[in-house]
């Protein structure tokens, strides 16, 4: 088991003070076979409410309400969870999951979701190039699975998110690049023109290196996709590091649309134009089994006095979930 600690920030600056509406966050760590959520806590720079719910999808969700206009926001979620990234479970397949590919007509009744074409369109381009990726006779279905993610990497580009949000599968497919959220997309609609039953996952990746020049960590916001197979579960697939299984991946939200996984979606009553910019960062920081940081304290100290952290008393709080115990 490793543990670690997430601190996710994103900050919001507009022009004019602007009211806030109601703030939807997707933020603390999903708890599964694999991770397991030590601490979480949202600290909002505004003075506002938190709700606390649970989707359609059993996820986490926070919904923050504010009193008061302003012309800038921060959002912080601080995170301590243990990743077990070589659990691995014995399984046997169902004979559903064998090729040709079948659920059974409980099964399709209950994931009809993920089951239903993100982009429905008279000329299937997704599913015909899907088509095209896999062997005309798998041996396997995992095999057909891998088939599908290796050759989707081949001609699909990975690059990072920018400001355009989110791609169709088409769109991502005819520029043949896309973000990992588009990747996500383009992959789990790919999968479902072939009869499978994929979700979206939104959450965190940690790569175990730390930038100690430029003061940050590797990490960032991530989505990926699994497939439901019968007598194994939900089984991750991600495209932008081509692999199968739980590899330092933490997990936020599952859903049926990517849409409903977003970190944080925001309501705001102001022109558009009103939003001058916004920075989100993240970092996945490994703890020793002392549950110190492996980085040392001062460069610890450097990277908070860098802007990480939005005040001291955040740091306190952080200097908490370091060494508190369990």
């Amino acid at each position: 088991m490793q543990e670690v600690v997430i601190h996710y920030r994103a900050e919001y600056r507009y022009a004019r003070p602007v009211g806030l509406g109601k703030h939807r966050l997707m933020l603390r760590p999903r708890q599964t076979p694999s991770v397991r959520v030590l601490h979480s806590e949202i600290i909002l720079s505004e003075a506002g409410t938190l709700v606390w719910s649970e989707d359609i999808f059993g996820n986490a969700v926070a919904e923050a309400q504010f009193s008061a206009a302003t012309d800038n926001l921060v959002i912080e979620a601080m995170s301590r969870v243990e990743i077990d990234a070589a659990t691995s479970t014995p399984f046997n397949l169902s004979p559903a999951a064998d090729t040709p590919f079948r659920y059974s007509d409980e099964e399709s009744l209950m994931l009809g979701a993920f089951l239903a074409r993100l982009c429905p369109a008279r000329e299937d381009r997704v599913g015909d190039w899907a088509r095209s990726l896999v062997p005309s006779c798998p041996a396997e279905t995992l095999c057909l699975l891998e088939a599908l993610s290796a050759g989707m990497m081949r001609t699909v580009r990975y690059q990072p998110a920018g400001c355009e949000g989110i791609q169709s599968p088409a769109e991502t497919l005819a520029c043949a690049f896309g973000a990992s959220g588009d990747l996500a997309v383009l992959f789990a609609d790919a999968a479902r023109s072939l009869g499978f039953a994929a979700r979206i996952v939104s959450g965190y990746v940690f790569t175990r290196v730390y930038d100690f020049a430029n003061g940050r960590h590797a990490d960032a916001s991530h989505f990926w996709a699994e497939i439901f197979l019968p007598g194994k579960g939900w089984t991750l697939f991600d495209p932008v590091h081509s692999g199968l299984g739980p590899v330092a991946l933490i997990p936020v939200a599952v859903a049926a649309l990517i849409g409903q996984a977003m970190p944080v979606t925001a309501r705001v009553a102001g022109p558009s134009e009103a939003l001058k910019d916004v920075a989100v960062s993240i970092c996945v920081l490994p703890v020793k089994a002392d549950r110190s940081f492996v980085p040392s304290n001062a460069a610890r100290r450097a990277w908070l006095d860098d802007g990480a952290l939005a005040s001291d008393r955040n740091y306190e709080a952080w200097r908490h979930i370091w060494h508190s115990v369990g």
